[in-house]
């Protein structure tokens, strides 16, 4: 009897020890797929923040902006489509053929507020100067939440510590003088001015 009940004792440590085993190996299997994934997206996140804006694009990826483009402007499609779209390319892309056809959405007064918010972001996210001086005109635009995103994107792009609030309960005359201080900035820095892309990558 005492040899049964040891035996039944003995088989309950084992079983409960190779549940133990177990479950800490699907834990380890686990956190070994995160790792993997979160190396994987960093090395794409790395490789978006590096595209050149000036390279020759691949006949693929020349398809691929002509696709994106036609379905940020098609008003048919769906709007969280145009959105990620618009979205894509500046993440994807991030071209400067892109800035045209991103700027006569954004100059559409009558364009979706999410369309026109994006499309200013995908333009922030390209690697030309020429982006800043569209930046900072867009500060002066009806919608408050243009002119903030374009303020946000001008403290990430600067890294100069300027902060400003550019939201319809600001008065239109400290507003005025907000947008007076970046423009300077961009008097002061526009030769020096070194374009890191990384700095606009991390929110969207």
């Amino acid at each position: 009897m005492r040899n049964i009940l040891k035996w039944q004792s003995n088989r309950g440590v084992l079983l409960f020890v190779s549940i133990f085993i177990l479950f800490f190996s699907l834990i380890q299997v686990h956190a070994d797929d995160s790792s993997r994934i979160s190396v994987k997206e960093n090395d794409k996140f790395k490789k978006s923040c590096e595209l050149d804006a000036h390279r020759v694009l691949s006949p693929a990826e020349k398809l691929r902006l002509s696709d994106l483009i036609k379905t940020m402007q098609n008003k048919h499609c769906k709007s969280l489509d145009r959105y990620e779209a618009a979205r894509k390319i500046g993440i994807e892309i991030g071209h400067i053929e892109a800035i045209k056809p991103l700027l006569h959405t954004l100059e559409n007064l009558e364009e979706e507020k999410g369309v026109r918010y994006r499309a200013l972001t995908a333009i922030s996210q390209i690697t030309d100067k020429s982006v800043v001086p569209i930046l900072l005109r867009f500060l002066d635009d009806p919608s408050a939440t243009i002119r903030q995103r374009a303020n946000e994107q001008l403290m990430k792009l600067s890294g100069s510590g300027m902060s400003f609030s550019f939201w319809d309960y600001i008065p239109k005359e400290e507003r005025a003088e907000s947008a007076k201080k970046w423009r300077d900035w961009w008097a002061k820095n526009e030769k020096t001015f070194v374009f890191k892309r990384s700095r606009v990558m991390l929110e969207m």
